[in-house]
């Protein structure tokens, strides 16, 4: 009996340890993301938290853009990051200039642009490209937002609509609040921005791109070059990629990369 006994408390204290262990091996991971894929990480964090047994700390802001707040701009000047879920094209930029590690990349999300409106505004035909231009040409003010998104809608959607000379006085760029907010306050009659980023932002009509003018760029996650925790970082960017995750990514407003 007592060697069964003893047996038996030397089992939990291993199983004791074990769990020490893993809880002293937890690793906080800073993850960087563009304001487009906040929502899903935000919904996906305790998640894998659970899983994982690591602490994940998000923090949010302009995927590219030159501006001194922009993502690229902040970890050249020192940020601290582990993890990257940005724009594609950003991402390969700063893959380039050693900033995240090559070949440690995935693509996790797609853009999805929408068109904004007041829920109030005169009806019209935003889900097509014809519609949508004869909006856009009517409409009196335009916001777009900032970062790659923007460069999206005024550099090759407006070209691709033929609106972007006509247009060129009545568009601008909404910074310090979502474009969705601007929508709703009246600020401006049409606008455009990542169907994720809408929020819960009331009196506003949604309607995607139709698909022949959606931006085509993807959100991908890399490890940042300087990151310390590169194990823990890959693991997170499995996750993203990972089936149940893309079904929470696809409810925040993104399209999957999975179907």
């Amino acid at each position: 009996m007592r060697g069964i006994a003893f047996r038996r408390l030397l089992m939990a204290a291993l199983m004791i340890t074990a769990a020490a262990g893993r809880r002293a091996e937890a690793t906080e991971l800073h993850v960087i993301v563009a304001n487009s894929a906040r929502a899903a990480l935000l919904r996906l964090a305790p998640d894998y938290m659970r899983q994982s047994g690591d602490r994940i700390d998000i923090e949010a802001g302009l995927s590219g853009g030159g501006g001194a707040n922009a993502i690229p701009a902040r970890l050249a000047h020192g940020m601290v990051a582990d993890v990257l879920v940005i724009l594609r094209p950003d991402l390969d930029r700063l893959v380039r200039r050693g900033l995240v590690l090559q070949g440690a990349t995935a693509d996790v999300a797609r853009a999805r642009v929408a068109t904004l409106v007041r829920t109030d505004a005169p009806a019209a035909d935003l889900g097509s490209p014809a519609g949508l231009r004869r909006a856009l040409l009517a409409a009196p003010s335009i916001a777009i937002p900032g970062g790659g998104s923007g460069a999206f809608v005024s550099r090759t959607l407006f070209r691709r609509l033929g609106v972007q000379d006509a247009i060129a006085g009545r568009t601008h760029e909404v910074q310090g609040m979502p474009v969705a907010r601007a929508i709703a306050d009246g600020q401006a009659a049409i606008g455009f921005q990542q169907a994720s980023e809408v929020g819960d932002v009331q009196g506003v009509r949604i309607v995607p791109l139709p698909p022949a003018l959606q931006m085509p760029d993807a959100i991908a996650a890399g490890i940042a070059g300087a990151s310390r925790h590169r194990d823990a970082s890959a693991r997170l960017i499995r996750y993203l990629s990972s089936m149940p995750a893309q079904a929470v990514i696809a409810a925040s407003g993104l399209a999957r990369v999975r179907p």
